[in-house]
């Protein structure tokens, strides 16, 4: 409108816009390409990334990998370890297992050895001692063939005690050694060691103490002869070892256990000789310097102190004596009857039933030696060579009792045993069933309805059979050969309830008061101090040597010592002496 407000007429010009600059092509072409190039480095940003993070986890899987592969090797050489230790285990087992078999082999072959050895050794020993026995009690004999056939039965006695000491290491190593207890008199035999060692101290200027507690029991329960071989064995030692000063013996006893220990004052036992006295066949310095003794004496003593429940023990040290003690189990008991001396049967008494007594053994001179001194007495004998030959005669002449040899070549004692006492009872069970059908009562158990023989073992094996398999065969007793005439006539007195008519004989004491042993103080004293030392230590042959000599200057005495040394009454001797000495 102008100023007079009038509407201006209409017009038109062209002209043109111009975007600003951020709306122009370019730009957005630079837009574009900015948001390209943004793309592609987010791209590239996360490819970088996407690598790098592969490589990381390309590097944590390699480095896991190595140590898979590492375990795994590890692993694998852990099982070859194990297999290969597993393998030597087996190994290691098979041989433990083939050395164990041989062991048991060796040690059943050791034991078939040493039982052939004990049968081989026994069985001449049997028929030279057993002869010896029954030629010795002929009352025709010269003195000098008794005095020959006493050194026969000391040789032979003491060719026995070797075997026996072997053989008692062989049976303690193979577990067979067993203790005999009975109630003996603990004091007296205490006392009769000290008897026994007293002449020899005496005669080497030693001074002998035994220190026995009051509350020592009388009477014991416990093996007597293994205690007495303990205490022989070192007290002989402590004897032997000892040239000044003396050797004490001290005894106490408490809730059934009693100690004991042996003190001397000798050369003593340097500490490396302590760990191998008690092997066998191991002896100290001083010992082989002696040349002494077979070095068995301390082991065989140690085992019979274990057997019985303790240990030996040894303190001691060069130049200041010796010690050795020990605890075993002796229960106290109540007072018993003394046993008596061993007397020789020397017939039957009257009015008996006649016996009749089968020898049945292998070999002819054992065979000799038990049939003379069955015929000597009075019974029947007869013999046979074999076990079959001893069934036929048994049930040809039904003895009443069979001397059964263990070991014979065509059929063993045992088997022998077996078929016996099978018999028996078929002829039993026979009568019965025969007696029930006739009078409906049956037969009455009587000695007449049931006749059993009496069946005892003869064994000359320590190792063949013992006492439990023999008596499980059925036979009602045993002897070890070589036996002694009063062991076997004391068999049958008990079984066969047969009475014998007994040599006469006196108390020692009685008979030395009145006897020709009263003139030993007119004996010069190195005699009587030689004597006292072998009776000491039960030396046989010294003792022998010692009276041939007195025998010379006095016949009677030196007859009736010898027959003393002949039945080792070593006690008896040494009181003898210890009067004479006073």
């Amino acid at each position: 409108r102008d100023g007079d407000g009038r509407l201006s007429e209409a017009d038109t010009f062209g002209f043109s816009v111009l975007p600003p600059w951020n709306r122009t092509v370019w730009a957005y072409s630079f837009y574009v390409l900015c948001f390209g190039a943004v793309v592609f480095a987010s791209v590239q940003l996360r490819s970088r990334a996407l690598r790098r993070h592969n490589l990381e986890l390309q590097f944590k899987v390699n480095v896991r990998t190595a140590e898979l592969d590492r375990k795994n090797e590890e692993l694998a050489a852990k099982i070859d370890a194990l297999r290969l230790s597993e393998q030597r285990a087996r190994e290691q087992k098979e041989k433990a297992l083939q050395s164990e078999q041989k062991a048991v082999e060796a040690s059943h072959a050791k034991s078939v050895f040493l039982a052939n050895m004990s049968h081989e050794l026994r069985t001449p020993l049997n028929a030279i001692l057993g002869f010896a026995q029954l030629m010795g009690e002929e009352r025709n004999r010269s003195g000098s063939d008794k005095e020959h056939l006493a050194i026969i039965m000391r040789s032979g006695e003491h060719l026995l005690g070797l075997i026996n000491d072997v053989l008692s290491i062989s049976k303690i190593e193979a577990g067979k050694q067993t203790l005999n207890e009975q109630v003996f008199n603990l004091l007296r035999l205490l006392k009769g060691l000290e008897e026994v060692f007293a002449p020899r101290t005496q005669a080497k200027g030693l001074y002998l103490a035994f220190e026995l507690a009051p509350e020592l029991p009388q009477y014991v329960l416990g093996d007597e002869g293994k205690l007495r071989q303990v205490l022989i064995n070192l007290l002989g030692n402590a004897v032997k070892f000892t040239s000044t000063g003396g050797i004490s013996l001290r005894a106490l006893w408490r809730d059934g256990v009693a100690a004991f220990e042996i003190e001397d004052t000798g050369p003593g036992v340097s500490e490396a000789e302590q760990k191998a006295i008690f092997e066998p066949f191991a002896q100290s310095r001083s010992g082989v310097e002696s040349k002494q003794g077979t070095g068995l004496g301390l082991t065989i003593s140690r085992n019979f102190v274990r057997l019985m429940g303790g240990d030996i023990r040894v303190r001691s040290a060069e130049g200041q004596g010796s010690a050795f003690s020990f605890e075993v189990r002796l229960p106290a008991r109540a007072e018993i009857e003394e046993r008596q001396e061993e007397r020789r049967a020397v017939r039957l008494e009257p009015g008996q039933p006649v016996y009749r007594i089968l020898v049945a053994d292998d070999r002819w001179e054992n065979r000799a030696v038990l049939a003379k001194l069955m015929a000597a007495v009075g019974f029947q004998v007869r013999e046979a060579a074999g076990g079959k030959e001893a069934l036929e005669i048994w049930r040809a002449w039904r003895p009443h009792v069979i001397w059964m040899d263990i070991r014979m070549p065509d059929m063993d004692g045992i088997e022998v045993t077996r078929i016996i006492r099978a018999a028996e009872n078929d002829q039993y069970q026979g009568r019965l069933d025969d007696a029930e059908r006739e009078s409906g009562a049956g037969l009455p158990e009587t000695s007449n309805s049931r006749a059993r023989c009496i069946i005892i073992a003869l064994t000359a094996s320590a190792f063949e059979h013992d006492g439990v398999a023999i008596l499980g065969a059925g036979c009602d007793d045993f002897v070890t050969k070589p036996f002694r005439t009063a062991t076997v006539f004391e068999k049958l007195a008990r079984h066969l309830g047969a009475r014998f008519v007994y040599e006469a004989a006196s108390s020692p004491r009685e008979a030395d008061a009145g006897t020709a042993l009263g003139r030993l103080s007119l004996l010069p004293s190195r005699w009587i101090e030689e004597l006292g030392q072998a009776a000491a230590i039960g030396d046989d042959q010294a003792a022998q040597r010692i009276v041939d000599q007195i025998a010379q200057e006095d016949e009677g005495l030196g007859q009736e010592l010898r027959v003393m040394v002949k039945k080792f009454e070593f006690e008896r001797i040494a009181r003898c002496i210890e009067e004479a000495l006073k």
